[in-house]
């Protein structure tokens, strides 16, 4: 009989173990968890470098797509507004990879924060003209053609330099005070805002859940955030 005891103690046990408080942290929402951390490395990006046009490689708008077709092409990510452009595409992307580098070139180019060529360090221009060149979704300018090579050996490392560039950059005057995609305020007691790069613009969000939604339609977002900086732009050439 007192062996039936210690066995049915000892089932009570295991199951108030079972129901300890300890198991709560696993119960924790990611929306709050995420908000400590301060950047989002290149390496961390969910879909490597995110497709930041507007049109897809086709030419159709983005906008206003509510799920874009995601398409991994040669280890990048290209959105598309339907099904049969993106089929289109996976016929003959020879034929449309050219225009889309050449866009995020005129897209990137502005914002592009190195003067510096990120392999060799040598000043952009010295050796004549810069060398333009996309990487995954990413614009990098070279000083020569050797310094491509070299990145294409580890483009990770070198992407990463320019985000580290792109958020010391922008990080004082980025002009929204809540996450693009939640609307949450930034900062606040969710912790710090995670730093993220989408080609040559910092993206400050509240969560890796708003990094998840950000990524399946950038320009969504990025148009909301143009829209945040543009009454500065225009009231300061008025004054010019």
């Amino acid at each position: 009989m007192s062996r039936t005891l210690t066995c049915i103690l000892a089932v009570l046990s295991l199951a108030l173990l079972s129901m300890s408080p300890v198991r709560a942290a696993d119960d924790g929402h990611d929306h709050h968890e995420q908000g400590k951390h301060m950047n989002m490395s290149h390496a961390e990006s969910l879909n490597h470098d995110p497709y930041t046009l507007s049109v897809d490689p086709l030419g159709d708008s983005l906008v206003n797509v509510a799920q874009p077709v995601a398409v991994m092409h040669d280890g990048r990510q290209l959105l598309f507004a339907s099904e049969k452009n993106a089929n289109t595409f996976k016929q003959h992307p020879k034929k449309y990879l050219a225009d889309v580098d050449a866009m995020i070139i005129k897209q990137q180019a502005p914002t592009y924060p190195l003067t510096t060529c990120v392999v060799s360090g040598e000043k952009l221009g010295a050796m004549g003209k810069p060398i333009q060149r996309v990487i995954g979704n990413r614009l990098v300018e070279f000083c020569c053609p050797g310094c491509i090579s070299k990145a294409q050996k580890d483009p990770a490392m070198y992407i990463a330099k320019i985000d580290a560039a792109v958020i010391h950059a922008q990080k004082k005057d980025y002009p929204m005070t809540t996450c693009l995609v939640s609307g949450e305020k930034l900062g606040d007691e969710m912790g710090a805002p995670i730093n993220y790069v989408a080609g040559t613009q910092l993206v400050e969000f509240c969560c890796k859940g708003c990094i998840k939604k950000f990524e399946k339609n950038p320009a969504q977002y990025l148009g909301k955030l143009s829209q945040t900086t543009q009454p500065q732009d225009s009231h300061s050439n008025h004054n010019h």
